[in-house]
């Protein structure tokens, strides 16, 4: 029994460790209607396009909503400085559109956008 043990630990820890780090692209998925990070992005992009600044604030708020939840699910599986980076590009989006800056609002829009399509692959 003890020989099992000491076999059989070591490969379900390895197997789960393994499961943890390749779980990214299924758990950056929105699970609910509201954590949709794309969609979000894609909502803030049109309001900046349209100099609809009240609707950019409001999209921008649940972006950052969807974000912080979205990383607590990938916080073991993506890339740390990733991860930061979006979060950074999301909190300058927010001062961007606070000063009605519309070409900076884009610009990190664009960049949030790429760093999300690079998480987790």
């Amino acid at each position: 029994m003890r020989k099992f043990f000491v076999i059989f630990a070591p490969i379900v820890i390895i197997a789960i460790s393994i499961i943890v780090a390749l779980s990214g692209t299924f758990l950056k998925k929105p699970m609910k209607g509201w954590d949709n990070v794309p969609e979000h992005m894609e909502i803030t992009t049109k309001a900046i396009m349209a100099d609809d600044w009240a609707l950019a604030e409001l999209s921008e708020s649940k972006l950052e909503t969807a974000w912080k939840t979205v990383i607590k699910r990938i916080q073991f599986s993506g890339e740390r400085d990733e991860m930061h980076e979006l979060t950074v590009s999301i909190f300058r989006l927010k001062a961007s559109i606070t000063s009605k800056d519309k070409s900076s609002a884009l610009m990190e829009l664009s960049e949030a956008r790429e760093h999300w399509d690079g998480l987790c692959k």
